[in-house]
């Protein structure tokens, strides 16, 4: 299969092939060599693999582990390519471990990219970072800016959510849900304890609709409602599988506006709290 004259042969032998193995024996055997994502993209991997119906895998083979082509494209790749694409630079092992190539590795990580090393011995690739597909990633400074008015112990939890969303996104937002329903059944327990609700009913989703109705609540209606919508909305994403790649694109974009909007009903439950006299337990 032959590669792009801009990678010398030297790279070829000892990244790019062993690569392609690789991405035939994990991914799928559709591979392309310096094929375009999308017309008006100004970058073109050095290998681009379509997995399955859903999704695309770009991968930049380089000796640098983070490459200039990369730098200037990055924001272009996430604003202007509206498809489930995940972004690998594939390198030598031994520029992976080298301590001067540290902080490139860290900043790879923090803008979304995936990375692959191969061994300069045995050839064997090995993923690094894993990448999600860009237009659902969460960098941890938008992620900062999103839960700053969160308690300490809140933010730890979305923390963790956070992690778990980075590697499988519909379960870190499943684990965001889980701690909107937490919030909301200890809110009801504290209203159950005043006495302003004979019982609870058990399930979040029910027990929600029962704070709606609290009289002493009736300023955080709205709030609640929140509370409602994002529970209704977001809790079975995992049970619909997409069947098709735009279909699934829409999917994940709104896996990532539900991680969102899970942090932004947080707060909001918390004023809810504050108003009330009580504390959110520690739910990490």
């Amino acid at each position: 299969m032959p590669l792009p004259s801009s990678i010398s042969t030297s790279l070829a032998n000892t990244v790019a092939t062993p690569v392609i193995d690789y991405c035939k024996a994990n991914y799928s055997n559709n591979v392309f060599i310096d094929k375009g994502i999308k017309n008006d993209l100004q970058w073109a991997p050095t290998i681009l693999v379509k997995k399955g119906p859903t999704e695309l895998i770009a991968i930049e083979v380089s000796q640098d582990i983070y490459p200039l082509i990369l730098k200037e494209t990055g924001p272009d790749i996430k604003t202007c390519v509206d498809l489930p694409v995940s972004v690998y630079v594939a390198c030598p092992l031994s520029a992976y471990i080298a301590p001067a190539n540290q902080s490139a590795v860290r900043k790879l990580k923090e803008h979304g990219f995936g990375l692959l090393t191969v061994d300069d011995e045995n050839r064997a690739v090995e993923e690094k970072i894993h990448a999600i597909p860009l237009i659902l990633y969460i960098a941890k400074s938008e992620f900062n800016n999103y839960a700053e008015k969160l308690p300490q112990r809140l933010r730890l939890a979305f923390s963790n959510a956070l992690e778990a969303y980075q590697g499988r996104p519909i379960q870190g937002l499943q684990e965001s849900g889980q701690i909107i329903e937490s919030l909301i059944d200890q809110l009801g327990q504290h209203c159950l304890k005043k006495g302003w609700i004979p019982t609870l009913p058990g399930q979040a989703a029910n027990n929600v609709e029962k704070l709606i109705s609290v009289s002493q609540l009736s300023t955080h209606k709205s709030s609640l409602i929140r509370a409602r919508s994002f529970i209704t909305t977001y809790r079975n994403m995992a049970s619909h599988p997409a069947r098709s790649m735009s279909a699934y694109a829409k999917k994940i974009c709104e896996c990532k506006h539900g991680f969102i909007e899970s942090i932004t009903t947080a707060q909001e439950l918390c004023v809810i709290f504050k108003s009330v006299g009580a504390t959110p337990k520690y739910i990490c």
